[in-house]
């Protein structure tokens, strides 16, 4: 393997860091465009730039476009972080999971594509599975990557009321006054959360975050949901279950709701479906 080049130095860059230190994977250097010191050198500094893979852990940026702007100052060979990642068995975490699209996929995910509520999470639900297919597909205009509004776009603010209780299977906050904490990007933080968690019915707002234990935490706490129809906000993109058996569950399951899929980072990252009951929807 060539040498490597890691580079972003922000949440996602230091959650792979220490994956890749985990799994002894030496990194030559850790750069970034905004930072310029000691730790972080900036990514102009680089001699010799065609012989070193660069690992790509930026998320808030198309892939392809940073992609160009390296090629542009020299570089020749690239790979998203989560994709080398995926190389090692004994890594903590993989992210970077592909796919080949089967029969039983295409129709499941032909099912899913017309059962969203608008044409940004039509959009969003195929950029995602096109990346994990092996193909990044534009952002367009009126589907813009939501890198802000994570767990709270704007459908979702609307359908609650002052006073409803969030959880996220460790932590209660109460809107809009407290809110649930920030999910920490720790190799630790990220590990601690892979359990299947169990939420009751006085919960108005649930965040599932199981780092691929989505699916198992919907299976076990469906009839929860059922009674007390709570809005429900749930990563998908952990495992290949996020493709279409995380929304089948739901979509299957739950009636009288609208779902959603909104991308909120890019390279098939932060994945989340939104599911709004309709008496909430004024």
């Amino acid at each position: 393997m060539k040498p490597i080049i890691l580079y972003g130095a922000g949440q996602l860059g230091r959650l792979a860091k220490e994956i890749l230190d985990n799994v002894k994977c030496p990194v030559e250097l850790w750069l970034d465009k905004k930072h310029g010191n000691e730790r972080y050198p900036v990514i102009d500094t680089v001699e010799d730039k065609e012989k070193y893979l660069v690992a790509v852990a930026v998320s808030t940026e198309p892939y392809g476009e940073i992609v160009k702007s390296l090629e542009n100052k020299g570089f020749k060979n690239f790979i998203p972080v989560w994709h080398l990642i995926e190389n090692f068995d004994d890594a903590p975490i993989k992210n970077g999971w592909t796919f080949k699209i089967e029969n039983e996929d295409k129709s499941s995910f032909l099912k899913t594509g017309g059962m969203w509520e608008d044409g940004c999470s039509w959009y969003h639900y195929t950029m995602f599975v096109n990346w994990h297919a092996g193909l990044e597909i534009e952002t367009l205009k009126w589907a813009p990557v939501g890198i802000e509004d994570r767990w709270f776009p704007e459908f979702a603010h609307n359908a609650l009321r002052p006073g409803a209780v969030l959880s996220d299977g460790e932590n209660e906050g109460l809107y809009p006054y407290r809110m649930l904490p920030d999910d920490e990007s720790t190799l630790d933080a990220v590990l601690k959360r892979r359990y299947v968690k169990t939420y009751f019915p006085k919960y108005n707002y649930i965040k599932i975050h199981a780092e691929g234990l989505e699916l198992d935490t919907i299976k076990v706490n469906m009839h929860v949901f059922q009674k007390s129809r709570p809005i429900i906000a749930v990563t998908v993109y952990h495992s290949s279950d996020g493709i279409w058996k995380i929304e089948k569950e739901l979509m299957d399951n739950l009636d009288n709701y609208l779902f959603y899929f909104r991308m909120h980072a890019h390279m098939g990252l932060a994945a989340i479906m939104y599911c709004i009951p309709k008496e909430r929807v004024q």
